[in-house]
């Protein structure tokens, strides 16, 4: 019977993946998000392998940003560059992953945190002085990408999930504070406010990768808003 079954299971799989072709990658992004990861893109192919261990995978992960740290920063630095942000929010990345580097581990998320909202107010709301919902300007601002505009297709929108859902969640109770207070992805609110501290190597690659995700975001944005551009500048007759 395993015989018979067996071309029906793969047709089956096959049909799976041409309905969903993000599914793989929607996949990877809910296991990193299990084990307590922002998704990003300097995470290795092959940790993220489902013959790897649940209980082996955090301690992987971990020595392999140890190992090859100068290679990440490398990659991320080159990145940096391209991002369509001011310099400001630049040097305090470059200030981060200094702090990081150096085991300073609360000085990266605090730094980090604040320059979220750096990077919102300065260009999404054009440096105006003011309250405002960062959490409903994301919506407003990046909710209205393709997934495949997303950085990393259906994993980055694992990480724009996590950005709505727990990154801007407000901490109003202590009921809300003890339902993050394990979560290695920082909560803005939290930090800024001194609710919760986030002194450890996974919290600080964390939120390097949560702040280098909104500049990747930023990028697609002016991205889409260019194409689009281009699209309502056609005659009426080009199809």
């Amino acid at each position: 019977m395993g015989r018979a079954t067996a071309p029906i299971d793969r047709m089956l799989q096959a049909q799976i993946r041409w309905a969903d072709p993000f599914a793989a990658a929607r996949k990877k992004g809910e296991r990193l998000t299990k084990h307590g990861w922002f998704p990003h893109y300097t995470i290795p192919e092959a940790l993220l392998d489902e013959g790897i261990d649940d209980s082996d995978f955090n301690s992987l992960l971990l020595s392999y940003y140890r190992d090859n740290w100068a290679q990440v920063r490398q990659t991320i630095e080159g990145n940096l560059s391209a991002y369509p942000v001011d310099d400001e929010t630049k040097a305090a990345f470059l200030e981060a992953l200094n702090a990081h580097e150096h085991g300073l581990y609360r000085s990266v998320c605090r730094n980090l945190m604040t320059e979220v909202e750096h990077v919102v107010r300065i260009h999404l709301f054009g440096g105006k002085v003011g309250s405002f919902s960062v959490k409903k300007q994301i919506g407003d601002d990046f909710g209205i990408l393709p997934v495949s505009m997303l950085p990393d297709a259906s994993v980055g929108f694992v990480g724009y999930l996590c950005l709505q859902e727990h990154l801007y969640d407000h901490i109003k109770s202590e009921g809300d504070r003890s339902r993050i207070v394990d979560h290695p992805v920082p909560n803005r609110h939290a930090a800024i406010h001194g609710l919760l501290t986030y002194p450890t190597v996974q919290n600080s690659l964390n939120s390097i990768f949560v702040v280098e995700y909104v500049l990747q975001l930023m990028s697609a944005r002016s991205a889409f808003y260019r194409v689009a551009a281009t699209q309502w500048q056609r005659p009426a007759s080009v199809p």
